[in-house]
């Protein structure tokens, strides 16, 4: 399996992990640049482990993206409107 068909299936699981960012009692830019960030760490992580990261150092950019992208479309397609995303949300954190 290819490094972004691997982004692409853990950013289906980011949804979760991002649900707990929106209840934290930051801005909303700082949540934005916090799920970024947290895309890009994800992607640079699956760059890393395909052994990518050292022939394309750009592929965690790309791996980010994809990431980001495959979170950002499930959360506003399946996630948002779920009880599941009620029930993360509630928790308070930071």
């Amino acid at each position: 399996m290819t490094p972004e068909a691997w982004a692409a299936i853990i950013g289906v699981f980011m949804p979760i992990i991002i649900s707990f960012l929106k209840n934290c009692d930051w801005r909303e830019e700082v949540k934005f640049g916090v799920s970024l960030l947290l895309c890009l760490a994800v992607g640079g992580a699956t760059a890393y482990f395909s052994g990518q990261l050292l022939l394309k150092p750009e592929s965690i950019f790309v791996d980010g993206a994809i990431v980001f992208t495959a979170a950002q479309t499930v959360y506003q397609t399946w996630f948002k409107w779920t009880k599941a995303n009620e029930a993360l949300e509630s928790v308070k954190i930071l």
